[in-house]
């Protein structure tokens, strides 16, 4: 599949959608005296006051920390459908979304043999898709931040994603107090549960540590939606590089920045320029989510992305 895609890339266009093809996608300290003992002390290097503070608000922009709740990541099996696109670059959408979990050491499927929870679906009118969902299914957004909103709600973005997040024990075990719900509106379906108070978990540990948790976040549910209008002319590669970030990593920016290193950023830069995809920042920030130990608190979480960040110089450097 993989050959394939490779050499449809190049000249496929996306049905309906003219002008979006498918692309390819220290200083040496001077020597001692010989008869000198040396002591060799060890320790970490300290990071520059800039590429700290840098990397500080990459991750504070990201919205993957919020107030003292722990981060959310999948720990269920990613069931990935994406609709409103010719089959090739579906298939391509969707294959880039699995082949990146899989190096998460996530499970992953394509071949909708199990019950969606990374629903994908390129439309024109994406505001008013989203209004539908909204006025049958309200719930469905309650974990959207204010800030965030009118990126959601608003007539604006080429690409708007929310999430459903699960309360779990730090042993990974689904908290008390969830309630299913459920939603279908244009072909696109997201089902699964939620939990019936907000950020109010109902665990059964006790953790008398100041860096450890009883409680953590599992993302249950990813809903993408690309506006094919606002996206035209942008390349589906890089396209799909931005919902795989987003399908991985429950993120709410809190602004768009051009000259940021993140594929976050693409439609801030004209369609005709080539952003390269992820970025190494993108990759190393997944990357670190992905082996942060659940059980943590925010703040904990929050150092040990900034200093995962702070060392990239991609980062650094937007």
């Amino acid at each position: 599949m993989a050959d394939t895609t490779k050499h449809l890339m190049a000249a496929l266009v996306l049905a309906g959608l003219p002008g979006i093809a498918l692309a390819q996608a220290g200083a040496n300290e001077p020597a001692g005296p010989a008869d000198q003992e040396g002591i060799l002390v060890e320790g970490q290097r300290a990071m520059p006051a800039p590429a700290r503070e840098t990397a500080r608000a990459v991750v504070r922009n990201t919205g993957l920390v919020r107030g003292d709740r722990p981060i959310a990541r999948w720990r269920e099996r990613l069931c990935i459908d994406v609709i409103g696109i010719e089959p090739a670059a579906r298939e391509m959408v969707a294959q880039r979304i699995a082949d990146y979990a899989e190096t998460l050491e996530l499970e992953a499927r394509t071949d909708q043999s199990c019950q969606t929870n990374v629903s994908v679906a390129f439309t024109f009118g994406a505001a008013a898709l989203v209004e539908k969902v909204r006025i049958r299914k309200p719930k469905q957004f309650r974990e959207v931040p204010a800030y965030h909103a009118d990126v959601v709600f608003g007539e604006a973005a080429p690409v708007r994603a929310w999430y459903r997040t699960e309360w779990r024990d730090r042993n990974g075990r689904a908290a008390g107090g969830i309630q299913p719900a459920s939603v279908t509106v244009g072909g696109v379906s997201w089902s699964g549960e939620m939990p019936n108070k907000d950020d109010a978990p109902i665990t059964t540990g006790i953790s008398k540590s100041r860096v450890q948790t009883d409680a953590t976040r599992s993302i249950e549910a990813a809903m993408i939606i690309v506006d094919r209008d606002l996206a035209a002319g942008y390349r589906v590669d890089e396209i799909a590089d931005l919902i795989t970030l987003l399908a991985l990593a429950e993120l709410y920016p809190r602004e768009f920045d051009p000259e940021s290193n993140s594929i976050l950023s693409l439609f801030e830069t004209p369609n005709s320029e080539l952003r390269g995809g992820m970025s190494r920042c993108d990759r190393v920030l997944l990357d670190e989510l992905y082996a942060l130990p659940a059980a943590r608190t925010s703040r904990v979480q929050r150092g040990a992305l900034v200093k995962a960040l702070a060392d990239v110089p991609d980062c650094s450097a937007g």
